[in-house]
């Protein structure tokens, strides 16, 4: 299932992993850049990008997301590859 969007996935990882600076919308979606980097203050190893949820229907955040996931996969170094979705 596709996570949809405003149900609190930005406060959830914020919380739990302890990455900070992630854009948390009170209300509804919030605003998210998946090209940026979010780095855990409990472990620096821990890289996280956020991406905007997904609606029913809608298909250019999914594009992006989708471009991202295989940029990535063509990065050499393996510290610049994803690791997990």
């Amino acid at each position: 299932r596709i996570p949809q969007s405003g149900v609190g996935k930005s406060s959830l990882i914020q919380e739990a992993f302890g990455v900070k600076g992630v854009e948390i919308s009170g209300y509804g979606a919030g605003k998210a850049t998946i090209e940026k980097e979010f780095k855990s203050d409990q472990n620096g190893r821990f890289v996280l990008h956020d991406s905007q949820g997904f609606e029913p229907g809608e298909t250019k955040n999914w594009d992006t997301v989708k471009t991202f996931i295989q940029e990535r996969d063509k990065q050499p170094e393996l510290k610049d590859k994803l690791h997990a979705i």
